[in-house]
């Protein structure tokens, strides 16, 4: 999967970029699109992911088995 993500990203980022662009395009005042503000969400997105994800396991991995089979 993170090989998936790793080819597909500069795609996704070509595609970001072209949506953005025509979008703040109506607007009065421009402003302009660097590169760091995509890598800047992407950074944002995959670092909340895996603080999820690891917070998840860590949960998960801390909970007593019997406990949790005796209240389902």
């Amino acid at each position: 999967m993170a090989a998936a993500m790793k080819s597909d990203f500069p795609e996704v980022l070509q595609a970001g970029r072209r949506a953005m662009d025509r979008w703040l395009q109506d607007f009065a005042y421009q402003t302009s699109l660097d590169w760091w503000i995509f890598l800047a969400a992407a950074v944002f997105a995959v670092g909340v992911a895996l603080c999820t994800v690891s917070f998840q396991a860590v949960k998960a991995a801390r909970a007593n088995p019997a406990r949790t089979l005796k209240s389902e």
